[in-house]
């Protein structure tokens, strides 16, 4: 279909999509502490932006299969792209074991393709080497009221796969757990596990060596889980005091990051550090991925305990984020450049 290395957003796509981080959105929607790009998971349909909870549809009809017909071309291409996001959202991991195509006899993906909502962000009229093809971006959320992850939990209910019922309640917005801008974020550096790879996944674990169960979506209460998501995945190959801080480059968007993010600290320990009064950060290694598809994270009992009797609330409220090595080869496909996926912010 359409190479990867063509797949970059255009000028106009970026204006659309930085703006997008700027409209105010409920409580609970809120960006990860690290002024880094998201973690992203190519596919030959899209790709899944791992940080903000967004799957990507993308689609190229040629002008002359439609007759010449631009609006035909376009209306084809929505519809391919559509999808394309639902074919990606089948692929998606629930956990080390589950994938949601996998579930149901395909029951799960059908409620998806029903239900979910998606929208463009980008249509246009572009060069190809045999004439003019549309092209055109459409995006469904993972997260949030209309998302991925609520619509397909009454299925999951169903088919006896949850520990335990979640039920979720859209009309409630009530912060389950007290936060304010000082709250807390745990920051899962998984970057070196030599060769070995964390993969995202809808539901995945935090255990401690011993086999502990430290984090899990069966602790969590069904408003955070729908709306704000278990992880935020993002992606470097900086030393960890280059990702906690912010660099004279980047002064240019620091009125944004001001807006979108909070304060983070620099600590090898699982410790609670402060940087001014933005906000608090949980530094803390990733030892070994768990789970056959290696989706679930293993600290230290240590850092464990550490965490258990200082960070209940950010695990409670799922403010919980997973730094990924910046150029890294996932089973999906290969994570695009920092610059590639900028636009995504």
């Amino acid at each position: 279909m359409n190479n990867p290395a063509n797949r970059r957003p255009s000028f106009s796509t970026l204006l659309l999509l930085l703006g997008l981080t700027l409209i105010p959105g409920c409580l609970l929607a809120e960006s990860p502490p690290l002024d880094e790009p998201p973690y992203v998971a190519e596919f030959a349909e899209g790709w899944i932006d791992w940080r903000d909870g967004i799957i990507y549809g993308v689609a190229e009809v040629p002008l002359k299969s439609q007759g010449g017909s631009k609006l035909k071309a376009l209306r084809v291409a929505q519809a391919i792209a559509r999808g394309n996001i639902i074919k990606i959202a089948g692929r998606i991991r629930l956990d080390a074991s589950d994938r949601i195509e996998s579930l149901g006899d395909g029951r799960v993906v059908q409620v998806l393709r029903a239900l979910i909502k998606d929208e463009q962000v980008e249509s246009r009229l572009q060069d190809a080497a045999d004439g003019q093809v549309y092209r055109v971006v459409q995006k469904a959320s993972i997260r949030g009221v209309e998302g991925l992850t609520r619509l397909i939990l009454p299925e999951l209910d169903n088919l006896g796969w949850l520990e335990r019922r979640i039920d979720y309640r859209p009309g409630e917005r009530e912060v389950p757990h007290e936060e304010n801008e000082e709250s807390h974020w745990l920051v899962l550096d998984a970057r070196g596990l030599q060769g070995r790879t964390i993969n995202p996944a809808l539901f995945p674990e935090i255990r401690d060596r011993s086999g502990r169960r430290i984090y899990h979506y069966s602790m969590l209460d069904a408003q955070i889980l729908v709306e704000r998501g278990m992880m935020r995945y993002v992606q470097s190959d900086k030393p960890l005091s280059e990702v906690s801080g912010r660099g004279a480059d980047d002064a240019e968007l620091a009125w944004l990051w001001g807006l979108l993010g909070i304060g983070t600290a620099e600590a090898a320990e699982p410790d609670v550090r402060r940087r001014g009064s933005r906000g608090r950060v949980i530094l803390t290694k990733v030892e070994e991925t768990g789970g056959l598809a290696k989706t679930n994270l293993v600290i230290s009992d240590r850092d464990a305990d550490k965490l258990m009797e200082g960070g209940g609330d950010v695990l409670k409220n799922a403010r919980v984020v997973v730094l990924m090595p910046g150029s890294v080869a996932a089973i999906e496909g290969v994570a695009p450049s920092a610059l590639e996926v900028a636009v995504l912010k």
